[in-house]
């Protein structure tokens, strides 16, 4: 038999789980990505079980953000 991989199965979970819509959550992965590359995605995954509104997704995505700056950047992106 074959085994599905692991971070493949945790990504489709939540994904599917999300009440936010896919080009949401991919805006909102790209915007992240130029701040602190390609982990944005692991961190994105990770952040949609918690996150019950757009809002809240890109707060929670701003706190892997260390420079003030660059925070305040990427929650600008969100308004686009």
């Amino acid at each position: 038999s074959q085994r599905t991989p692991r971070l493949d199965a945790t990504r489709a979970g939540a994904l599917s789980a999300t009440p936010l819509p896919a080009e949401v959550v991919a805006r909102a992965q790209a915007a992240l990505t130029q701040y602190i590359g390609p982990i944005a995605r692991i961190l994105v995954t990770r952040s949609l079980p918690q996150a019950k509104s757009v809002d809240e997704l890109w707060a929670v995505l701003a706190q892997h953000i260390e420079r003030p700056g660059d925070r305040q950047a990427f929650l600008a992106q969100r308004g686009k």
